[in-house]
């Protein structure tokens, strides 16, 4: 072969030799030097594979067995030399006896799957093959060349994938770094080889080896068949790792030199992966004792090389898990000793120890350092000046390396006086750590000083701290003192430390890709030097790295001599207003020769080198500092940006305001480095060019300032986008981000630096008097160029991940992927420019045809596809979208009012016809790899797995259905659409399956263009309508409208139909995580297949729960632990399942399986709370509404002060203080999903909406209902019984009340469907307005709402108490802006009651609606007010008199003609005002009163004639009215009284 390769213009300088170690292989017969040519292999004499997908149905493999075949091949000489087939070895030869040895079941199913695409391509192919290369040929011939291929190909770039001679003898190393690229063989010749140099030098008799890609030990042997020696040995097998990912097995891990990064994480992540370890471990041994012995060589395997490299690999893999678990207690136990550190500290409400910054500084002095400053905790505050403006004090103090737990600094302080100009301290610059410039250079020395610092730690553990201290090591000592004076690890931050999720925060993609740079710089560092740390410790970690880094970059200055960190220096404080007055530099040490040398005016005489030996770094005031006076250093001026991000400091708000204050200012916010005019992307982190100067704001002429507004504008509108805060919501806190501490930081930064842009526009707007418009024009220039810039990005990443889903489809790609989704259909749905957005597309196509959008769609992740999104916060009732009917697929004018069979035929034929309006929605659908349909394409072999004949048989008729249909029509259908497959039938019935939505009379079930993005959700409050379009009232829209208040970019959800877990697995293909329910299947009330899937139809809730007697439940309990024993028997041949070919990968098995974990689940869950209840009901304790409401509160996340409980009265709730309850505390923290959301826009049509919720006895918030008043027990204007009208005595709203009842019976009666489909009556409706109008409070952002708990407090004019809406928190912690800033989900808002003065034990706990008046108290809310409600204060003893009330406002002088008294004074906090007017209109008052007086008097007959009315049959209403009218008697003669005696002292006068 050698000399056939030199034959053919090639170059040999290596040898062939096969050894009993390294097998055949390539050796150096001499030496080499870097960049020798060890081979050239010209390219004519490397067969070149054809076919990148490798399958034989390409010819590839068939290919190069015809050629190995045919003997006048010019490559005999290289076939000749190829291995065997028991020699080679891949995954489609390994034989499947071997394939429990692998015991990790996704890579057993990959395995299986490769050898099932080349046992189907054969069975495609055979008889052509058996043609071509004869009868003979076997799928064995196949195997080996297939087996070949893949274990010996190479990538050339453009010159495809070849086998190289030669080069294919060499082994593979995971370091070898020899290079082989296509070349021209020799200089002026058009031939091209592939030339073989040496990256590195070689002696004469070293093996020569070759670099496939970095792989673990399970991916060379079970891909390529060999093991490999050196450190690979020792590492985890990628099946072994916690980032393996079942789903694509074979994912290459991203490795450095010495491979993928080793786990490490916080104490709780590294407990967790020790237990998966652990289990692991144990699978392995057992099954080495129960199978293993029994697995004998296969026939392919004839020598048995191949078992026993499998058995090797298992040994390595048992030992390399068992080192694993050695390296991660290690390092948990250090970790966690690190932690309870920390903790310990932080609780103490101390910092480090006093001793250990004392210790520091006597070691620093014994190095000869002259200190006149000495170092202090500052945890305990107490040297803080009380005057918060002063210098130099703790107000205006941060620290440089920012302790973002919580962790105490430290401080420098003044020992004595020192003016200015004197040293506060000279320091040896032999005792500094030397830092190697730039990023690299500091991830360099991180890792040696972690080195040390970690020796140094171990050694004191040891006790080699008093050897050295016995020895006089006095250096030793120094370090390790200085050491001890750090921050521990995980209280630093900066650069290096900042989690890659918390980028899209800072929206500056320099600034991003500065620090991605510095971390990946640390990242090398930490790979290359992984062989000395792990000598060190194995288990010291990369997080440990980031925090010396932080240290370092925290406290580095710059020198003549290069950059230094200056421990002492390092332990002080930056002033946060920047203007640090004392400095620091180089100069000679006090003593030395050098200086004495200087002082002489000598030039100092010394030896190459020493002259750092005699340097010092001297800190001098830079003003006058006294004794006890905290002393400041300086890092430079920091910006905003530069504080946080580089070092971890937020500044405080008041940056700029001490200085401004001192210069007579006033004062600005201070924009960011990357904000500024003058801000270099190139150099993102560069230092201001003003050094410790605050940099001069923008100055130019007036047309430059107006393109720097226009700047600035369009930097303010990118990041108070929606997407913007879609992005930075979605941020969730590190593990390593201790308390998320930083996140919150990083969040209030980012509203600062907004505030900062804005306050920066409107300097210059004004400063240069810039036009609005002027300005306006020049933002509209630049956001047009940014949209076609993001546009051109946007097109090339679409390329990009197209070409990209392209070549791994091709690379897994089957073939019966052939005929996919047919030629037809496929043309229809992949319509339009390749590069276009579908979804978008659909998005401008329904608003081109008149509908409303007021939402996005976006893409969320592989996994959840598309979404919904609001583009602004909404309140419920609000329009998301109308679309008009026209625009959907109807399916009662294509085949019925269902999706049926005719259908999907009709469908598919739309879609076949090029002109159809709809191909822009066609095109946004998913296709057949996408969507998932069990019923539609469930395979025989999975059915057993359903454990159901309930289950199986409804799949069997679906599909025998869909499949009848088909052979019935099969001909027409494919005249009509030539190219369709019954694949492509069963994608279009699978697409009418999951995504139909009820429409109206004409149209019948339809698919909403749209709408159909949205994912569904239990319980999901949005909600459609048809009614006429708001563009055209001629065509008819479905209105989809927000059933509660979301927030901007909040997804939006729609929902189906009730439907339990079993239901949207079989025909929607997903798993609904928030049901917890027993399946239907699983239910006793299940039914038969004609009735199963549809007893939920039309119901928002499902199935009630069980509430059977003690002997129901007893049997209800024993059919279902029945069940439970039933499924376990079958987890075993659930386990064992594997993918067949019509799902070949495995993503319909994996979501049964899933749903197999959930079924039981549930069961599990049934079987509990009905144990509960039988102890329940032997104990005769069922839990009674009281406390169901509160379970149901507290399960949903509700949190209720302990001094606060529900006093049952007789009929009714209310609320009282148990004990003292401090003004300022929370009673109460109501999560927003709970309360009832309320659109007052049209309560006619939200009544019903709410009366079906009422009365469902599975409505989730049945336990609220109940707490409410029954019907008949509540009463309001709405339901007030007509015969007690005459009783107000106020003509006005009498007439009032009777029209408004007369409204709504006369739009019920012409609308008679909308109590037929709620099951109400007219009584029914009343009842549940009364309940919105005595029991709902507004937020003028969230909108209206009824909460509960909180709606049971009794209502007093006076009460402090107050409402808001913040993010879920715990009671006892007050809200911040940060927090609420986090906000993505209105699920995640919390309504916050909260005292606004002290509740004593025993009073009750109020809520204000308002300032009531007498009537409106009554006439809305439905109780007669009380002396306390009034006044908020208790009623007077006995012997006292009893005050009045008010007037109500039916009676007093300042009501109009045409207001209502329940909208008299709506807005108004306080008491309405008293009369006042001359003594001439005070007498017409009191006249008009008198009169009042007389007719009230004159109707008390009446009043006490009444008898109670239907509607309140106990006479409830009719008293309070009864006690209402004595009291308005009361007020008014009180009223005339007062009048008349205001009268009198005026006459006196």
């Amino acid at each position: 072969m050698i000399s056939w390769i030199v034959e053919n213009g090639g170059e040999v300088n290596v040898v062939v030799k096969n050894t009993a170690e390294a097998g055949r292989s390539t050796w150096a017969p001499r030496d080499f030097a870097v960049g020798d040519v060890l081979a050239k292999i010209p390219l004519s004499i490397c067969f070149k594979a054809e076919d990148a997908d490798l399958l034989v149905k390409h010819a590839a493999a068939a290919h190069l067995w015809s050629d190995i075949n045919n003997s006048s091949s010019p490559l005999q000489p290289y076939y000749q030399a190829l291995p065997n087939r028991s020699e080679v070895w891949a995954m489609h030869s390994i034989p499947e006896p071997y394939l429990p040895l692998v015991q990790n079941p996704p890579t057993e199913r990959a395995i299986v799957a490769n050898h099932d695409k080349l046992t189907n391509s054969w069975q495609l192919h055979k008889e052509q093959l058996q043609a071509a290369l004869g009868p003979e040929t076997s799928i064995e011939d196949m195997r080996y060349t297939m087996s070949l291929l893949v274990t010996r190909l190479f990538e050339l770039g453009e010159d495809g994938l070849r086998l190289v001679p030669l080069l294919d003898m060499a082994n593979h190393w995971n370091d070898c770094n020899h290079t082989h690229p296509v070349e021209k063989c020799r200089p002026g010749s058009s031939e091209r080889c592939v030339v073989w140099r040496a990256a590195e030098p070689l002696a004469a008799g070293d093996e020569v080896c070759n670099f496939y890609k970095f792989m673990l030990q399970d991916r060379s042997v079970l891909q390529y068949g060999f093991l490999q020696s050196g450190p690979v040995e020792h590492q985890l097998s990628g099946l072994d790792r916690p980032d393996f990912k079942p789903e694509d097995p074979w994912e290459e891990k991203e490795a450095g030199e010495n491979g993928p990064l080793l786990f490490e994480g916080t104490p709780s992540a590294i407990v967790v992966e020790l237990y998966r370890l652990q289990q692991l471990q144990s699978t392995l041994v057992k099954l080495d004792t129960e199978l293993t012995p029994s697995i004998k060589p296969h026939p392919r395997d004839v020598s048995g090389y191949y078992l026993q490299t499998m058995l090797t690999w298992r040994r390595q893999r048992q030992e390399a898990i068992a080192a694993e678990i050695q390296r991660l207690q290690r390092q948990l136990q250090r970790l966690q000793a690190a932690e309870e550190r920390v903790q310990q500290l932080q609780s103490l409400g101390l910092g480090l120890p006093q001793s250990a910054y004392d210790s520091f500084t006597a070691a620093l002095q014994k190095q000869g350092a002259q200190l006149n400053v000495t170092v202090k905790s500052t945890a305990d505050r107490g040297y803080c000046k009380a005057d918060a403006t002063a210098s130099n004090t703790c107000s205006s103090r941060i620290q440089p390396a920012a302790l973002l737990a919580g962790f105490p600094p430290s401080a420098v302080f003044a020992t004595r006086d020192v003016k200015a100009g004197n040293a506060l301290a000279v320091m040896p610059l032999k005792n500094t750590i030397r830092v190697a410039s730039g990023a690299e250079g500091l991830a360099e020395t991180a890792v040696r000083l972690m080195l040390e610092m970690h020796q140094q730690a171990s050694q004191a553990a040891a006790g080699t701290e008093k050897a050295d201290a016995s020895s006089g090591n006095s250096t030793a000592a120094f370090w390790r003192a200085f050491y001890a004076a750090l921050p521990p690890l995980g209280t630093v931050a900066g650069v290096f430390g900042i989690p890659p999720d918390y980028l899209p925060l800072i929206q500056e993609p320099a600034v991003e890709a500065g620090i991605k740079a510095y971390q990946v710089e640390l990242l090398n560092a930490w790979d290359k030097h992984r062989p000395a740390i792990e000598a060190v410790d194995p288990s010291l970690t990369l997080q440990e790295l980031r925090h010396v880094t932080g240290l370092l970059n925290a406290r580095l200055v710059s020198y003549e001599y290069g950059s230094f960190v200056v421990p002492l220096m390092g332990l002080a404080s930056h002033q946060v207003n920047n203007n640090c007055p004392h400095a620091d530099y180089l100069d000679y040490c006090p003593g030395s020769a050098a200086a004495q040398q200087a002082a002489a005016g000598q030039e100092p005489q010394q030896e190459a080198g020493a002259e750092e030996d005699d340097l010092c770094i001297v800190w001098a005031a830079g003003a006058d500092v006294a004794a006890g006076q905290e002393v400041c250093s300086s890092y430079g001026y920091l910006m905003p940006d530069v504080a946080l991000l580089q070092y971890g400091v937020l500044l405080q708000d008041n940056t700029t305001a001490t200085a401004a204050a001192a210069a007579g200012k006033a004062e600005r916010l201070e924009l960011n480095a990357m904000d500024r005019h003058d801000f270099d992307p190139k150099q993102p982190f560069a230092p201001l060019k003003s050094g410790h100067e605050a940099p001069e704001p923008f100055s130019g002429t007036p047309q430059q300032a107006l393109a720097e507004v226009a700047r600035l504008v369009v930097r303010h509108t990118n990041l108070t986008s929606i997407e913007a805060h879609h992005a930075a919501a979605a941020v969730n806190p590190s593990a390593y981000d201790r308390g998320g501490m930083l996140l919150a930081q990083m969040r209030v930064w980012r509203q600062r630096r907004i505030a900062a842009l804005e306050a920066e526009i409107e300097r210059l707007i004004k400063s240069y008097g810039l036009d609005q418009e002027a300005v306006q024009q020049q933002v509209s220039v630049l956001l047009l160029v940014q949209q076609q810039q993001q546009q051109e990005e946007w097109q090339a990443q679409a390329a990009a991940k197209k070409a990209a889903a392209e070549s791994k489809a091709a690379g897994s790609s089957s073939a019966a992927a052939a005929g996919s989704q047919g030629a037809a259909v496929n043309g229809a749905a992949a319509g339009g420019d390749e590069e276009s957005d579908p979804w978008q597309d659909v998005v401008h196509w329904v608003k081109e045809h008149g509908a409303v959008v007021n939402v996005d769609v976006r893409y969320v992740s592989p996994e959840a596809g598309r979404a919904v999104f609001t583009q602004r916060a909404m309140k419920k009732g609000e329009l998301l979208v109308a679309l008009p009917l026209d625009l959907a697929f109807s399916a009662a004018k294509h085949g019925g009012n269902g999706p049926n069979e005719l259908a999907a035929a009709n469908l598919l034929g739309m879609m076949a016809d090029q002109s159809s309006p709809m191909q822009t929605y066609f095109a946004s659908l998913p296709t057949k790899e996408e969507l998932l349909s069990p019923l539609v394409s469930m395979p025989e072999e999975y059915l057993p797995l359903l454990q159901s004949d309930l289950a199986v048989e409804s799949v069997n008729i679906f599909q025998q259905r869909v499949n009848q249909f088909w052979e019935a029509y099969q001909p027409d259908f494919q005249a009509q659409v030539p190219g369709v497959t019954l694949e492509d039938f069963k994608w279009a019935r699978a697409l009418l399956a999951t995504r139909f939505f009820g429409g109206d009379a004409e149209h019948g079930s339809i698919l909403l263009p749209l709408l159909d993005m949205a994912n569904h959700m239990r319980h999901c409050p949005n909600y459609q309508v048809v009614s006429p379009c708001p563009t055209d009232e001629s065509r008819r829209c479905v209105h989809w409208l927000a059933g509660s208040y979301l927030l901007p970019g909040q997804e939006v959800c729609t929902f189906y139909q009730f439907m339990l877990n079993d239901r949207t697995m079989l025909q929607y293909g997903f798993l609904q995580s928030e049901m917890p329910e027993l399946h239907t299947l699983d239910r006793a009330d299940s039914g038969n297949v004609s009735t199963a899937w549809t007893q939920y139809h039309g119901n928002k809730f499902g199935p009630p729960p069980f509430n059977g007697s003690l002997s129901e439940t007893q049997a209800e309990l024993a059919r279902l632990r029945a069940l439970a024993a039933e499924l376990v028997s079958g987890d075993a041949a659930a386990a064992a399942a594997k993918p067949v070919a019509d799902d070949a990968g495995g993503r319909l098995l994996s979501l049964v399986l899933r749903w197999r974990q959930m079924r039981q689940e549930a069961v599990k869950r049934e079987v509990l709370l009905l144990e509960a209840r039988e102890q329940q009901l032997k104990a005769g304790k069922l839990p009674g509404v009281v406390e169901r409401f509160m379970s149901w509160l507290a399960e949903n996340g509700a949190q209720v002060h302990e001094a606060v409980q529900i006093r049952q009265d007789a009929g009714s709730h209310s609320l009282v203080a148990t004990g003292a309850i401090a003004a300022g505390q929370h009673l109460a923290v109501i999560p927003l999903k709970t309360a009832v959301a309320v659109y007052t826009g049209d309560l006619l049509d939200e009544a019903p909406r709410l009366w079906r919720d009422m009365i469902h006895p599975a409505s989730p918030r049945r336990p609220y209902w109940d707490m409410l008043p029954a019907n008949g027990s509540v009463f309001s204007y709405y339901n007030l019984p007509l015969q007690y009208l005459g009783l107000i005595q106020h003509a006005s709203t009498e007439e009032s009340i009777a029209d408004m009842r007369g409204d709504i019976e006369a739009f019920l009666q012409d609308n008679p469907e909308i109590l037929t489909k709620a099951e109400m009556t007219i009584v029914d409706v009343l009842h549940v307005l009364s309940l919105i109008a005595t029991r709902v409070y507004e937020f003028q952002r969230e909108g209206t709402f009824m909460i509960p708990f909180v709606d049971l407090a009794k209502h007093c004019n006076g009460c402090t108490n107050r409402l808001a809406v913040h993010r879920c928190g715990p009671i006892d912690a007050s809200p911040s802006p940060a927090s609420d800033a986090a906000v993505t989900s209105s699920d995640e808002l919390c309504i916050y009651w909260k005292t606004g003065s002290a509740i004593a034990a025993g009073e009750d706990v109020c809520m204000g609606h308002g300032y009531l008046l007498p009537d409106r108290a009554l006439l809305q809310y439905g109780f007669v007010l009380s002396q306390q409600q009034a006044t908020g204060k208790a009623d007077n003893g006995a012997g006292q008199q009893q005050q009045p009330l008010e007037l109500s406002a039916v009676d007093r002088h300042d009501l109009p003609t045409a207001v209502m008294p329940w909208q008299y004074r709506l807005e108004a906090k306080g008491p309405p005002p008293a009369f006042a007017g001359t003594s001439k209109q005070s007498a017409a008052e009191v006249e008009r009163l008198t009169k009042l007086a007389a007719a009230l008097a004159a109707g008390d007959a009446a009043a006490a004639a009444a008898k109670p009315a239907p509607g309140d049959e106990s006479g409830l209403l009719l008293s309070m009215i009864k006690q209402w009218r004595q009291q308005r008697q009361q007020a008014v003669a009180a009223a005339i009284k007062g009048l008349q005696a205001s009268a009198s002292a005026s006459a006196v006068v």
